[in-house]
């Protein structure tokens, strides 16, 4: 029973990785349009893109923690 419980822990946290970085993915693509139709500043995308992955990277890890304490 530890063991299936171990398993889906495991699917779940690669699932948050996978889905963590879908969305930079798309924030990145989404800021490289921008950019080419509207002219917006890379200053300004860049740093979406990296609050992107710091939100994602926040949510692994309290995902995690919680994971751990349940």
């Amino acid at each position: 029973m530890k063991l299936v419980q171990d398993w889906r822990t495991v699917l779940r946290r690669a699932w948050s990785v996978r889905l963590a970085l879908l969305a930079a993915a798309f924030t990145a693509w989404a800021s490289w349009w921008a950019y080419r139709i509207y002219g917006t500043p890379l200053y300004i995308t860049i740093p979406a893109v990296a609050l992107n992955f710091a939100v994602a990277a926040s949510r692994i890890v309290k995902q995690g923690y919680s994971d751990a304490d349940a």
